[in-house]
């Protein structure tokens, strides 16, 4: 990836930053929607230059950042068109070159909801009845949970952004993982911006 943009969110009294936040990404996830092929993929990648990740707390920070290899695609998308009517909460940069500088990559993909302890509790017992826990079976459910009390809470140590699904209305959390990675990966990304597969530059 060879450029960029990025957009920088703007808190205000009538608006809280997370509502900032599935604001502005929905209007992005559309414009990707716009420029999508066959596939519903796109050539134009997502990162949060900010993002942490863990406890007690997560982040997205204030800033996403969009990736694409020509200054074309970028311009294609025409951000500031989707972007009018939030204005007042953020703030889109011009497109410039990835700084030579930039020699980290990262992945930056999405995440469903991990099953919930009681969930798993319920699943490990009945396995456990099938005779498919051995030495580690358990005789109910409550010895089940207690076995999974420390199970990770991996949901609240990621980042998300609320939106609404455009098919069916529901709303949902989009759950982000972002992670550094070694070696840098070309592809192609999905309509909300996030890959499997491919890397983006970091810094």
């Amino acid at each position: 990836m060879h450029y960029y943009v990025d957009l920088k969110m703007l808190a205000a009294d009538d608006m809280p930053l997370h509502q900032v936040w599935s604001n502005v990404y929905m209007q992005v996830h559309l414009a990707l929607v716009s420029v999508k092929d066959a596939k519903n993929q796109v050539p134009i990648g997502l990162s949060f230059p900010e993002y942490y990740a863990g406890k007690p707390t997560h982040r997205l920070g204030t800033k996403l950042r969009l990736f694409a290899q020509t200054e074309a695609e970028l311009t294609q998308l025409q951000l500031a068109t989707w972007l009018d009517r939030l204005s007042d909460y953020v703030h889109i940069s011009s497109i410039k070159a990835v700084p030579a500088t930039a020699s980290k990559q990262v992945m930056v993909r999405r995440v469903h909801p991990p099953a919930s302890v009681d969930a798993l509790a319920r699943r490990y017992a009945k396995r456990s009845a099938a005779g498919k826990h051995g030495a580690q079976a358990v005789s109910s459910v409550d010895e089940a949970r207690q076995r999974l009390q420390h199970y990770p809470d991996t949901l609240h140590q990621l980042g998300f952004i609320p939106l609404k699904s455009l098919s069916t209305g529901a709303d949902f959390n989009l759950i982000l993982r972002q992670d550094v990675v070694d070696t840098a990966q070309v592809g192609l990304f999905s309509t909300y911006g996030l890959s499997r597969g491919a890397t983006l530059p970091h810094w």
